[in-house]
């Protein structure tokens, strides 16, 4: 759109968006195991009703394997950080990263939300992961 803002004002130069096909491929292959991984887990006891998050930045080589997590923020319920570790190391292999996103050419850094909210009568709602700048 010739009328559309040019630079950084304009939301459609974004990270997310310039990289957006990355992106979509990494919650593809990561989003269903994830959720199947909370799903099956067992829990010790009743949750109380909330949101229960873990933020996590999943580090990528330059060829889209995984080489680390880095937790930013836990849930208090350990099975929850334990999915998203085990959903990480299970997908493996992400889509090659684009190389504007390589830091110093040998590794990429994408934050991920994964949030459980739990209602008041303990039934679990995924909210789908979601990748944070």
């Amino acid at each position: 759109d010739e009328q559309a803002a040019v630079g950084a004002e304009n939301l459609l130069n974004t990270v997310q968006n310039t990289h957006y096909s990355f992106y979509s491929r990494m919650y593809a292959s990561l989003a269903p195991v994830w959720q199947s991984l909370v799903r099956r887990s067992r829990l010790a006891r009743p949750l109380s009703p909330g949101d229960y998050t873990v933020v996590a930045d999943l580090v990528l080589d330059a060829d889209g394997n995984l080489v680390g997590i880095e937790f930013r923020e836990r849930s208090p319920i350990d099975s929850f950080n334990e999915a998203v570790i085990a959903s990480a190391r299970k997908v493996g292999k992400f889509p090659n990263p684009p190389r504007e996103l390589v830091d110093d050419g040998t590794r990429v850094r994408t934050m991920w939300s994964f949030t459980v909210n739990v209602d008041d009568h303990s039934l679990l709602r995924l909210a789908p992961p979601r990748r944070i700048d």
